[in-house]
Formats: structure tokens, sequence, C-alpha cells
């Protein structure tokens, strides 16, 4: 990759090593060669080659038939659409200079992206296609499209490895098979494993470049898994204002990049993972001094990874689409510790919503955050709330085992909530 700077211009190429299992060739940019700013506007440019032109309502294709030109661009323009849905929520407006896309057949299996940033403008952007038209429709172009959904998302340069990560999750399912097959050699030899932390602070690609994109690949899709494409967003973008620690404690509550690792890892590795199932139930106390269940359930808890139990419903504000949640969430992670032993980290909140004299709503928020050490097998208490008399009348019941490998609880919820 190289970066030229103009001011508040940005040119970034974006080499993307999509061949079929790396196949030990380094990403598709010929020696030497640099990028350049586009011309004035995209979609007049020449076909210097007297290959075939084709438009679309967003993209101008060079390919060495029409076909394969109408085919990779119908493919585009649909994947510009579902991409933007699922990244952005909402389809982007048609671009003021079409996108212009090269295609080269019979060739090995890759592709890059330019961009040019300038000002928080939607950028200017252009894309190589190489290798059968198979492995593009099927790979290379959901992969690069992802790259211009990001860019646009965020008009500057993404950061390396959540650039790639996110773009190797739009192939299809036997590439992403073979990413997880190398990244498990790579794990196990330890000088080829990058930290996350480095991981992180990789501006360009590295000589072994089959490790960067496989744990870019990795650690994006535990991140999207634990909280969805746009809390994914969100992390990116603090994450380059205040720093990837901060952005890890308030978007997926881990400590600092460390102890990210050390979560994502044992999922990586599943000989090393251990699978525990929590029983939870949320009672209170009644007049008469009974309990009565307000809801419960069995979650599954992978080691490390957290995972969310609500109970509850939903109240929309008059004329929109907004809603509040009413009811308790409980945020939990276990990790192993000594013996039968096992930190357990829960936060409990209780959300109500009460209606304003405008007929509007505001919603209030309680909660509280308790970390202890719980035996297996053994009931754990969380006091939640106490009455005027100092007596516990909302607790929280947790009871922790540790599940057979592939024997995951079924999740059952109980409410009694209205």
């Amino acid at each position: 990759m190289v970066t030229i700077r103009h001011a508040a211009l940005v040119v970034i190429v974006l080499a993307v090593a999509v061949f079929s299992g790396f196949c030990g060739k380094g990403p598709s940019l010929a020696a030497g060669e640099r990028p350049s700013s586009p011309p004035t506007s995209v979609a007049d440019r020449p076909s210097n080659s007297g290959e075939i032109l084709h438009r679309t309502t967003n993209f101008l294709l060079e390919a060495p038939s029409s076909d394969i030109a109408r085919k990779v661009g119908e493919a585009a323009e649909r994947l510009r659409r579902q991409l933007a849905i699922q990244w952005l929520g909402q389809e982007l407006p048609p671009w003021p200079e079409r996108c212009h896309i090269q295609i080269q057949i019979g060739l090995s299996k890759g592709g890059y992206s330019k961009f040019s940033f300038d000002k928080g403008k939607p950028p200017s952007q252009t894309m190589s296609l190489s290798g059968s038209v198979e492995d593009i429709l099927a790979d290379t172009l959901p992969h690069e499209m992802t790259h211009v959904i990001l860019a646009n998302r965020l008009r500057r340069p993404f950061p390396r490895w959540a650039d790639e990560g996110a773009a190797m999750l739009a192939e299809g399912d036997a590439t992403k098979l073979s990413y997880d097959l190398r990244l498990r050699k790579i794990l196990a030899t330890s000088e080829r494993a990058i930290s996350v932390r480095r991981l992180f602070a990789m501006e360009d690609y590295p000589a072994d470049y089959v490790a960067f994109y496989s744990e870019g690949f990795s650690v994006s899709r535990f991140l999207l898994e634990s909280g969805g494409r746009q809390k994914f967003l969100e992390f990116i973008e603090q994450g380059l204002r205040d720093g990837w620690d901060q952005a890890i404690q308030t978007h997926y509550h881990f400590r600092d990049l460390e102890e990210l690792e050390k979560a994502w890892m044992i999922i990586t590795k599943p000989s090393f993972q251990r699978n525990y199932a929590i029983e939870l139930a949320i009672k209170d106390r009644q007049a008469d001094g009974s309990w009565k269940i307000l809801c419960q359930s069995c979650l599954d808890a992978p080691e490390g990874k957290p995972v969310t139990f609500f109970s509850g419903s939903k109240v929309l504000r008059p004329q929109s689409t907004e809603a509040y949640p009413v009811g308790y969430s409980v945020r939990m992670r276990a990790i192993a510790s000594k013996g039968a032993r096992t930190i357990l980290e829960a936060r409990v909140e209780k959300c109500e919503a009460f209606e304003l004299e405008d007929g509007q709503f505001e919603s209030q928020k309680e909660g509280l955050v308790t970390i202890d050490e719980v035996n297996l097998g053994n009931p754990h208490k969380i006091i939640f709330a106490k009455d005027p008399k100092g007596q516990d009348k909302t607790i929280v019941e947790l009871s922790l085992r540790e599940a057979k490998e592939n024997a995951r609880p079924k999740k059952v919820i109980a409410n009694a909530m209205e």
C-alpha cells in the first residue's frame, strides 16, 4: 500500500490478497506501481486497451467481452445495494462520478481498490479485478465492494486489519474456510502469530501478509459476532479518535486489547476452550415473603465471550419508531480460573419507561456490576434491590456449570412479567 497526501487529499490503494488459498503470491500490485490521482471524471475515462466499455448507474466497466462486463456490472450494482443496507442500514445515493472497474480474465485471482479522500466528501474510487468470472463474482467483487462501502461510510482510510477482515467476510464459504485453516497453522507457530495490539497498529501490509489477512479476518469476525455491524463501525470510529483500549472498553467491555486477544484466542482455538452453561433466574420478594420468578433462562457461555440475557418488552414512542426497552438485562462473561473456580463477571440492569405529560416517553436505567469467583455447580446470588426494611427485594440467581463440547444448552425463557 502506498499513500500520497496532498493537503487535504489522500489517495490510498488497497491491495487485496483474495487469491485461492493465498497460493503463495503477494498482493496484486505490479512491481513499482504507485497510485495516481484519478481523472477529473472517471466516467469519461477512455479505454486505452480497446476493451469494451459498459456503463451502469454507478459503474464503468472494462472487460474482455460485453457479456462479462454486463454480468459483473449487474453484480456490482446488486452488491452495492445489499452491502450498503447491511453495513449502513440504507442504500447509498448515486455517486457523482462512476467507479471504474477493470476486469482481467485468466490471471491469478486477486484485485485492488484505489480511493481518493478529500475533506469528508464521497471518495473517488477505482477497482481492478482478475481471475475467472466465477471467482470474481463469488469472492473478489464482494471483497472489493465491501472496501467501497466502508470507504463511503468513514470517508477516510479504514484501519488495515478491519478493512481487510470485514471484506474477507463477504467472500464465499469455501474461501472463508481456507482462511480458518491457515489461521490455525499460523497460531500454532509463535513466531508467525501477530499480537492484537500490533495488528491494530499496522498501517501497511507486513511481509507475512498471510498471517495479517488471516488474523484480521478472524478478529473482525469475532467482534462482528459479538455486537453486529453498527457496533463494529462505532468501535472503529472511536478507536481512531480515542485509542483502541478506550474503544474496546466502551463497546465490548474488555479492559484492554490484551483481554480481547485472550477471549478471541479461546474462541479461535476450540481445543483449549471451555464451554459453560449459565442458569439464570430473576426473583422478586412478594408481600407475604414468598419469591416470584420474574424470568429465567439457560444460556451457552463459551469461555471469555460475553453473553447477554434480556427479558421484557419494548415501548414505542407515539408517532415514532424509537422504542425503549422495559425489563431486566444481564450481561455475563465466564473466565476460567484455578481448579474448579471461575471468574464470573455480570452486569445487571433494569430499564423502565415513563410517560410524560406531553405523551412522550423517557427511559431510566439502573444497574450494577459485580465481579465474583463462583464454584461450578453452586448457586450464586446477586442482590439487585432491597426493600425499605433492608431485606433483599430483587435478586438474580446464577448457577454456572461446564458444558460438554458440542452439547449446547437450549435457551429457554419463561417470562412472568406483564
